[in-house]
């Protein structure tokens, strides 16, 4: 008697070798980082350098190669959970496969976000100093997660050595989940299409397009929160913005606290789901998904393009120019309002740079000396600019926000 073929033996024949073709990029990447980390120098002075000296040489595809597989990991990998949650991956003979496509996704996502600041450009830097920021407003853990990860209290130049070691060391843990990805797949059978295929993917995207670069970050960018946010971390950005308009205090909830979440969730669910049913992971899973998209297109904002110069612009043309006149009374009363609520818990006592929020010594030179644009932007800052981390206060009155505004306009050195 001839025993009948498995049930769903194509599909496990696919999503096996999609998966792991994700690690084949994988494996492709980690050799080639190490390849171009004999060429990257991470320091403030030498970092722009060497990874000008790549992108205009003869590895400018290496690099570019870098750059697109790590997206395509982030992405592939998500898609592979998707794929992997509704063939119930995450329980049974496969979990161990399913947990080393959801560390896969981890890793992938926060290397790319330690990675982006290494070519020191302006949109690196000040991405980074954004998200330092994030993580300063995290309660009890903030301001000490905060100086762990810029290495001190503000972005300087052993910032960039922090970053580059935790760069590593995610790649690091990725490996890790590549290796158990190889036990927990051993014996699986495996589309050989779907195994080159990411890597094919990457090569051509690598030939097609430069990965960014932009003109080198100064000290300037360092307490800069201008940068438009990437798009892996769109979804993020989106979140926060949608807990910062409940209340300014409860941004750390939607950045910090449901990603959190998210994250402990797709590691745990192969031990869930001993106790929960597959359609409740499956709900779950599901249900976190929408509320990131939804959370990304209504509160996200646009984010930074993908390829070219994604540096922020230096001023706003719609604000006018610096004004000579001050209102010494209106001032006074501003500074004071500045100093006595949350905006000096933020940016420091008269706005010289605090543990979360940017300096705003010069801040009319890049915004002009338009009240209006102050007011509105303090009232909403969304409406303003939509990528900010800055909280709303739409109960200020407009005689509190015009002194601020006065204020902040001839705020002096």
């Amino acid at each position: 008697m001839t025993s009948s073929p498995q049930p769903n033996a194509g599909r496990i024949d696919l999503i096996s070798g999609f998966a792991g073709g994700l690690f084949v990029l994988f494996l492709a990447e980690l050799l080639l980082g190490l390849l171009l980390e004999t060429r990257y120098e991470p320091t403030t002075s030498g970092a722009y350098a060497s990874v000008s000296a790549i992108q205009s040489g003869g590895m400018w595809h290496l690099r570019s190669f870098h750059y697109w597989a790590s997206a395509i990991l982030i992405a592939g990998s998500l898609a592979a959970l998707i794929w992997m949650l509704f063939a119930k991956w995450f329980n049974g003979g496969h979990n161990r496969m399913w947990l080393a496509v959801a560390i896969l996704y981890l890793t992938s996502l926060l290397s790319q976000i330690s990675g982006n600041l290494l070519p020191f450009d302006r949109h690196g830097v000040e991405t980074a100093v954004v998200e330092s920021g994030v993580a300063g407003r995290t309660p009890i853990v903030g301001s000490p997660l905060q100086k762990l990860i810029i290495h001190g209290t503000a972005f300087n130049d052993p910032t960039i050595g922090v970053w580059h070691f935790a760069h590593l060391a995610f790649w690091a843990l990725g490996a890790v989940a590549a290796v158990l990805f190889w036990f927990g797949s051993k014996g699986q059978e495996r589309n050989r299409v779907l195994v080159w295929s990411p890597f094919a993917f990457a090569v051509a995207l690598s030939f097609m397009a430069k990965a960014p670069l932009g003109n080198q970050a100064t000290a300037a960018d360092y307490g800069r929160y201008d940068a438009q946010v990437s798009w892996y971390t769109w979804p993020l950005h989106g979140s926060l913005n949608l807990f910062s308009h409940i209340s300014s205090n409860l941004g750390w909830v939607g950045s910090a606290a449901i990603p959190g979440l998210f994250a402990l969730f797709i590691v745990a669910a192969p031990y869930a789901s001993r106790r929960f049913s597959a359609k409740t992971i499956q709900g779950t899973f599901v249900g976190f998904g929408a509320y990131f998209l939804i959370a990304g297109l209504v509160f996200g904002g646009r984010f930074a393009p993908l390829i070219g110069n994604r540096d922020p612009a230096e001023t706003d043309p719609a604000v006018s120019t610096l004004a000579a006149q001050v209102d010494p009374i209106l001032y006074a009363k501003g500074r004071d309002l500045f100093n006595s609520n949350a905006c000096e818990g933020c940016h420091g006592m008269d706005g010289r740079s605090g543990a979360e929020g940017p300096s705003l010594i010069g801040v009319a030179q890049r915004r002009g000396t338009d009240p209006k644009w102050y007011m509105k932007f303090i009232k909403e800052p969304a409406s303003e600019k939509p990528n900010t981390m800055m909280p709303s206060f739409p109960e200020i009155s407009p005689q509190d926000s015009r002194a601020i505004a006065e204020f902040l306009i001839h705020q002096k050195p």
